[in-house]
């Protein structure tokens, strides 16, 4: 296990640096590249994206998991990690290449930088990515570092330009305004023409009504001065994946509440 900050500033300058990959990266990392995608923003540790691909072997679904995550010292444990399965698997005789089937790996990198260089400059296939998701992002409490969380409206524009119709955005906080953020963010006028809040997905629960920030192109809330409107949404009682991150399991074992929603590119 390595030791790391919790918190970090994604707009600090040494978390600015472009995408720096070989020619060939994604086909050299996955063994079917052209497999269906699952992209993990902010994935931590990694044990969720390690944990899903590893349910898509077993059951012998073609999906590939892409974890990325601004702190490099777990993206270097998490690809060890995801190594030793590959080589697991090929010591218990399972299909692939010299090394083992492999379908998850993970980028150390600030999503808000690269996603748009990720999934258009030609180092993730056209057309693969199928879903992605954001799951217990940094809250950043503090108004003045609002503009730090993950979800912001240029991350929302990406994915819907690179996600078919049909594919799949899960959100998940165990801090209320910090899951409205995100909602908001993916409801807002600007994004609600290539996102739907997904319905009939499982039992579903409301908080109460909280208030609606109004959020800007720079992912900062619009302050106009005057009463805001309230929401009351629902919340998925189950995770859709049926795979628990970390933080979930905590969470919940604790009594704690998960305000999560899926949401479907139109």
């Amino acid at each position: 296990q390595v030791r790391v900050r919790q918190h970090v500033n994604p707009l600090a300058s040494r978390f600015q640096a472009p995408l720096s990959l070989p020619p060939g990266w994604y086909a050299a990392t996955l063994t079917d590249a052209a497999a269906p995608l699952h992209l993990d923003i902010g994935c931590g540790k990694g044990r969720w994206a390690l944990a899903t691909a590893a349910a898509a072997a077993a059951s012998r679904r073609r999906v590939n998991v892409l974890g990325l995550e601004i702190r490099a010292p777990l993206v270097e444990q998490a690809n060890g990690w995801a190594a030793a399965a590959a080589a697991d698997a090929a010591a218990a005789g399972a299909d692939g290449a010299d090394g083992g089937w492999r379908n998850v790996a993970f980028l150390a990198a600030n999503a808000n930088v690269v996603l748009a260089d990720l999934l258009g400059g030609g180092h993730v296939p056209a057309g693969v990515l199928a879903s992605a998701s954001v799951q217990f992002p940094d809250p950043h409490f503090k108004r003045r570092h609002r503009k730090r969380r993950t979800l912001t409206p240029a991350l929302a524009a990406t994915l819907a330009a690179a996600m078919p119709p049909g594919g799949e955005l899960l959100i998940q906080s165990d801090v209320r305004a910090v899951a409205d953020g995100m909602c908001g963010v993916l409801e807002a006028p600007a994004a609600a023409a290539d996102w739907a809040p997904a319905t009939g997905r499982g039992g579903v629960w409301t908080a109460g009504p909280a208030e609606v920030e109004a959020v800007g192109e720079d992912g900062e809330p619009l302050v106009d001065g005057g009463e805001r409107p309230t929401t009351d949404r629902e919340w998925l009682v189950d995770n859709p994946t049926g795979i628990p991150t970390e933080r979930e399991v905590s969470v919940l074992a604790k009594g704690g509440d998960v305000y999560r929603r899926l949401y479907v590119r139109r």
